[in-house]
């Protein structure tokens, strides 16, 4: 049903990426890709300064906000951070956007805004230059003045289907200036946002370059905040703290995070030293620390191998950390964002029962917040396993309600990595090879540096065939997070089964304290590669023990590309004698 039409007074900003056209010429999808970014980014700005983002319309972003100075905060935050971002691009393939604000009546209805003052924006965003930001004179009367913002006069501007001229003003940040801190009370309503952990990325303090721990700080911010289970703290404001002896304690308190990231860059001749610590921030307890000394050759190698290195490692901590609260912590109130935690956690169980609880604490999940992209996606998920193991009366059904949620994932939001991921998982099940394939190289596109998911993908690089690919990727998660889960060396295990390399397949599988029961199956066909049958069959027992009900027709569910795979997989399981 559709939603009953508002009008309302409102303050309209209208965002277009400079010369689209061009950019697209170069090349279609690294241009797609790329402009899909610039407007996540800035859509997680809008929301940040309690903005709404409407729409976005090919080469445009519409969002809402409730007062002007608001709408300028988020402006000058993007258009700064976005300047940044573009300087790390390899290429010429970068986004530039023009913004404009204005302010007026609007009509809203099913996300949709129309009316005469997002017309009006639109024409602002025009007159502003490419990287500029232009503002109508009744929203700039708005602004109070004691805001570190510089105006160009404008003047009077003859305006395309208005009758009166518009009094106009170019915008931009004072240099070396501080924004405010948005009103809480006007940010982040929505409850699986409220419930996301927070952190601050603060400049690196480096006395040689200082330039260079800002940029590292600023790319270290762009990357993790992809990951996307913690929100991350604007580079504006947390660059605040840079040269003050501020405590974790008080950053904490003022920005209301809940982790704060900070290093020191030392250099010693062609040599340079970077160390970075994650520090719990309510009490103060470093939780993570790490120090990289590489030769230095060249500054942005250098830089782009740090920030993979902490991002990784970084994530992971602040992952592990926040599941255990919500495992172990029953005195607050669950959020969505919990329930989606603990689903999660209890799905690594990896058995039919744990899948039936994961499914379950998703749902209440999604019943909390139905617009919770995750959430739909990690059920996708769900239902992709219960396919796999044979857990459903219906397979079909289950692989039709794994696309429902996927694509629902990717409806809410196409930005996020992880849907791309969700949707690349269900088309490999479903045999849709190529499409699986496109799916997760956009999702590693967005996110190259979350390992688990790298480790993942090695899966469905195994089910094609591309097995060297597979080694690559997994030995290189386990490089960018040392502290990686089991799983990921089992992974490894099954690619040197399919490699045919079974000595060393048995090597890595042996390195486990207790192989999780999904692997269990290439474990015992390993053995019997081995000549080990009486191995083998203690781990088909220890299979056939946990509640995975495993048989072998399950492997039919496994969608490796050729068949003689599969053939290969299930004549290996038969010389244990074990399995009906």
């Amino acid at each position: 049903m559709a939603a009953t039409p508002v009008r309302k007074l409102a303050v309209l900003l209208h965002a277009d990426i400079v010369s689209s056209t061009l950019l697209v010429q170069q090349n279609e999808v690294v241009a797609h890709e790329r402009m899909l970014d610039a407007f996540k980014r800035f859509s997680d700005t809008i929301e940040y300064y309690g903005g709404i983002c409407h729409e976005i319309r090919g080469d445009a972003l519409i969002a809402e906000f409730p007062r002007a100075s608001d709408a300028l905060c988020a402006s000058t935050t993007f258009q700064s951070d976005n300047s940044s971002h573009n300087l790390t691009l390899s290429d010429d393939i970068a986004p530039v956007l023009r913004i404009g604000i204005s302010m007026g009546e609007v009509v809203i209805a099913d996300n949709t805004i129309t009316g005469a003052g997002i017309v009006l924006a639109q024409r602002l965003e025009q007159i502003a230059e490419p990287g500029g930001i232009c503002i109508q004179g009744a929203a700039y009367e708005t602004v109070p003045k004691h805001l570190p913002f510089e105006y160009s006069n404008l003047g009077e501007k003859e305006i395309k289907g208005f009758e009166e001229a518009v009094r106009s003003f170019a915008v931009k940040l004072k240099p070396d200036s501080t924004l405010p801190e948005p009103d809480l009370s006007l940010v982040r309503t929505n409850e699986h946002s409220l419930a996301k952990p927070a952190i601050a990325v603060l400049p690196f303090d480096c006395k040689t370059d200082p330039e260079f721990g800002d940029g590292l700080a600023n790319d270290l911010t762009i990357f993790l905040s992809k990951f996307g289970n913690f929100s991350v703290i604007a580079p504006q404001t947390a660059f605040k703290y840079r040269g003050k002896t501020t405590s974790v304690q008080q950053i904490a308190s003022e920005l209301e995070i809940q982790y704060v990231l900070e290093g020191h860059i030392q250099w010693a001749g062609n040599r340079i030293r970077i160390s970075a610590q994650l520090s719990q921030a309510e009490s103060g307890l470093q939780i993570w620390a790490e120090r990289y000394t590489r030769e230095f050759v060249e500054l942005f190698d250098v830089q782009d191998e740090i920030v993979e290195l902490v991002c990784a490692s970084v994530a992971h901590k602040i992952d592990s950390v926040e599941t255990d609260r919500n495992m172990f912590d029953f005195d607050h109130q669950l959020t969505a964002f919990d329930y989606y935690i603990k689903g999660r956690e209890i799905f690594f169980s990896r058995n039919r029962n744990a899948n039936a609880e994961s499914m379950r604490l998703i749902q209440k999940a999604i019943n909390l917040d139905e617009h919770f992209a995750r959430a739909y996606g990690f059920m996708a998920f769900l239902h992709v396993h219960e396919y796999r193991w044979g857990w459903s009366d219906n397979p079909q059904f289950s692989l039709d309600q794994a696309l429902n949620y996927a694509l629902k994932a990717l409806e809410i939001d196409s930005f996020d990595f992880d849907s791309h991921w969700r949707l690349g998982v269900t088309y490999l099940y479903r045999r849709k090879y190529d499409k699986a394939l496109s799916e997760y190289e956009i999702a590693r596109e967005k996110n190259p540096y979350h390992a688990g998911f790298l480790t993942e993908m090695a899966a469905a690089l195994i089910f094609v065939e591309r097995f060297d690919d597979a080694l690559s990727q997994v030995k290189h998660a386990m490089r960018i997070n040392p502290e990686h889960p089991e799983w990921f060396l089992a992974q490894l295990g099954w690619i040197f089964y399919e490699l045919e390399d079974y000595d060393e397949a048995i090597r890595v599988f042996e390195k486990l304290n207790k192989p999780p029961a999904v692997f269990l199956p290439v474990v015992v066909a390993t053995l019997i590669r081995l000549n080990r049958k009486d191995d083998a069959r203690n781990v088909a027992s220890d299979l056939l023990s946990d509640d995975l009900d495993f048989n072998l027709n399950n492997i039919n569910y496994w969608p490796y590309m050729t068949d003689s795979r599969r053939t290969r997989l299930i004549d290996d399981l038969k010389l244990a004698d074990m399995f009906s």
